[in-house]
């Protein structure tokens, strides 16, 4: 998806922001790009002055603009681009003993377009050399790059202020979700003791591609939990989440995505619950988060209300006091998005789903709560509901 032009790159060459953010924009691109975690180095943020090479990489496989075997890097947001290149390259040549430079491939990114041939200078270089290969990346092939990868696409233009409604970056979704004015929710935390749930998320993530359908309370905790088994699972390696998943809504910008990327975990949350048509080969791994009222297959992930006894620990290991943290879980009724807006120091608005009538609600302002154990409660149930019991749950689980 074609957010980031060169222009974009080129202006933001000129800001001092660039000159820790470029290691860090070519970091997420390579892990993008590959299957398998690379061996990599790349210094970025307040780490770029370190002595050494920029970047060195690793890879068992070649995508993108990222080359197979060993990669020495270079880089810089230098208004001289080529004065930049050229004294880069005759350092590091020299430095480099030629047995290494027979088996590795010196790469140079510039963030600025670069004018004139390029060809004709690598053959110039490559002649006084004895690298393995010799690539010089500019604005035009980090823009390609991007539009190849919407993850690390959406990062960058938050970071340049471009809007994009159509697709949601799994780190500002995650961090939107996640933080709040005292407390942040941990991923083993939004995992809630789901085990059952996790391990089977895991299985379809490593097997071929495919849609999966997930049914949960709210198609917010559906993602939050899917991003949380994700990170769970990538303790140490956050930067592979963040750079290869993203959320959409629209269906549309699903097909667009899978028609253009390949190996993506693409949260998907339909609106209202409309089945994932028309893709044709699928070729990223698919999570449509549906509503209670999705009828789904058994091969499915129906998500389990979170275990008290999790849910509880959870609340006092992120912080909350004891004897508060076992009174929000009762209050909440271990709904994270009804914990979110108790926790808020915002007003919050409560969405209705699609069909549901709010006057389902007034039976419970009289009885307050009620135990499914207890024939009394089911008579007063149905009494003021006016439908069987079991009938006014199943109304209930479709609710807010």
């Amino acid at each position: 998806m074609r957010w980031i032009t060169a222009t974009h790159l080129e202006r933001w060459a000129d800001t001092r922001t660039a000159e820790g953010d470029l290691p860090l924009l070519i970091r997420k691109l390579i892990v993008a790009s590959v299957k398998q975690w690379p061996d990599l180095y790349i210094a970025a943020g307040d780490s770029i002055f370190k002595p050494g090479w920029d970047g060195v990489c690793h890879s068992t496989e070649k995508n993108r603009l990222l080359p197979a075997g060993v990669s020495r890097w270079e880089w810089g947001r230098n208004s001289d681009y080529k004065k930049k290149f050229k004294k880069d390259f005759t350092k590091r040549t020299l430095e480099t003993p030629r047995e290494k430079q027979l088996n590795e491939i010196f790469v140079f990114v510039t963030p600025r377009r670069w004018s004139g041939d390029r060809e004709s200078i690598i053959k110039e270089c490559q002649s006084s050399s004895h690298w393995k290969g010799i690539l010089i990346y500019d604005a035009d092939d980090l823009e390609m790059w991007l539009e190849h990868s919407p993850a690390v696409a959406r990062w960058l233009c938050l970071e340049l202020q471009i809007m994009t409604e159509q697709v949601i970056g799994a780190e500002e979704f995650w961090k939107s979700y996640t933080r709040h004015a005292e407390y942040v929710f941990t991923p083993e935390f939004v995992l809630g003791g789901r085990t059952g749930n996790a391990e089977r998320l895991a299985g379809f993530l490593t097997d071929d591609f495919d849609a999966l359908e997930l049914k949960a309370a709210s198609k917010e905790e559906g993602a939050a939990f899917v991003l949380a088994a994700l990170l769970s699972a990538n303790a140490d390696k956050e930067i592979l989440v963040y750079s290869k998943c993203v959320i959409v809504s629209e269906p549309s910008v699903l097909k667009q995505l899978n028609d253009l990327q390949e190996g993506l975990v693409i949260i998907y949350m339909p609106v209202n619950d409309e089945t994932i048509t028309m893709l044709g080969d699928i070729a990223n791994h698919i999570i449509s988060i549906v509503s209670n009222r999705a009828k789904v297959r058994s091969r499915d992930i129906i998500l389990q209300i979170p275990d008290s006894g999790y849910f509880s620990q959870g609340l006092i290991a992120i912080g909350v006091p004891h004897p508060e943290a076992y009174n929000l879980s009762k209050i909440c009724g271990r709904s994270y998005d009804v914990l979110r807006r108790l926790l808020s120091d915002q007003a919050g608005r409560v969405i209705w789903p699609a069909g549901f009538d709010e006057n389902e609600l007034i039976p419970l302002f009289f009885v307050q709560k009620f135990d499914d154990e207890k024939k009394g409660d089911h008579d007063a149930i149905t009494a003021l509901s006016g439908n069987d019991y079991s009938a006014y749950k199943s109304k209930l689980k479709n609710g807010p």
